[in-house]
């Protein structure tokens, strides 16, 4: 057996290019753009940048460390303006707790804030993208967290309540 021979790994079939640059870009851009596709080394993105130089820097970004991709499909993206607002998966108010106006709960739950998940055993904290942890009373953003619980955290700002599940 050859001691110098190394071991390689084929990252270029479609769903290895695909999620490796998924992946790329969620820690690039926070969530921003998505790798939707790949087909035959070509890998098509969608969702929005704030301006060009972001753009770029995902871009390249993909290239020094996706191999195999020849080359990105950006037609879908969504370059600088008011960026799209997904609320799918957002509740706009808790149970028992009554947003003050419903406009702009709507709007302040709309945010996507830079979690990583909520941890309840032994105690409940919020887990960042960037590995802090928070307890009820922090900050995130503008909003304080009031509550966490299993599937949702119950955040406010000013005057407003709004539920938000990350």
């Amino acid at each position: 057996m050859n001691e110098n021979a190394q071991t390689t790994f084929d990252l270029t079939d479609d769903e290895s290019l695909k999620a490796s640059s998924d992946e790329l870009l969620f820690v690039v851009t926070e969530g921003a753009l998505k790798a939707v596709a790949a087909s035959n080394r070509v890998v098509t993105l969608s969702g929005y940048a704030p301006s060009s130089a972001e753009l770029e820097r995902a871009i390249r970004a993909l290239n020094a460390d996706v191999p195999g991709i020849d080359r990105l499909e950006t037609s879908a993206i969504q370059v600088g303006g008011t960026p799209p607002v997904a609320v799918a998966k957002t509740k706009f108010a808790a149970p028992g707790v009554k947003a003050t106006t419903p406009a702009r709960a709507a709007a302040v739950a709309r945010r996507d804030y830079p979690i990583a998940g909520i941890i309840t055993k032994p105690y409940p904290l919020v887990v960042m993208r960037n590995g802090l942890r928070l307890a009820e009373g922090a900050q995130v953003g503008t909003a304080t967290i009031e509550r966490i619980e299993e599937d949702k955290l119950i955040l406010r700002e000013g005057k407003t309540t709004f539920e938000w599940t990350p």
